[in-house]
């Protein structure tokens, strides 16, 4: 699985909305935070949004903050938010997309690695996430080139 751009954003804003500890943040602030445009990161708020993980109000006093608890957030639910579902290869994602899967050796091999991996995404959560930042210390920093 390779993780999209949009993905790696997904998780970005999560995190930033979830360092504010409840707190709300702006579209421009949150932009800065993530390294890329207002517009783009309003796109994905709007699926993050879409699918129950952020809460947004528009309008003098609003913003965007998690609307759930960080450990009760899957990854996996932010990036099927963001891309929808992903795999290593589309036929392990779609029982009988391929007519060669139950002959195929990577199939047969890779299907484990990817069921691992679903497993891990659907374990690992925001608030973990969140734990992580703070071990490492300070806000994650963007490229410029972002």
């Amino acid at each position: 699985m390779l993780f999209t751009r949009r993905m790696d954003y997904g998780l970005r804003i999560m995190l930033a909305a979830a360092l504010r500890r409840g707190g709300q943040i702006g579209g421009e602030e949150l932009a800065r935070s993530v390294g890329v445009s207002k517009a783009f990161v309003l796109k994905i708020v709007g699926q993050l949004v879409a699918a129950g993980l952020l809460s947004a109000r528009r309008g003098a006093g609003g913003g965007i903050a998690l609307a759930r608890d960080p450990d009760g957030v899957p990854l996996a639910d932010v990036l099927r938010a963001t891309e929808g579902p992903r795999g290593i290869n589309p036929c392990l994602l779609e029982p009988g997309a391929c007519s060669r899967s139950s002959a195929c050796a990577a199939h047969r091999l890779l299907l484990p690695l990817q069921e691992l991996l679903d497993r891990k995404l659907a374990e690992l959560t925001l608030g973990d996430l969140v734990r992580e930042q703070a071990a490492i210390g300070a806000a994650p920093r963007t490229r410029p080139s972002e």
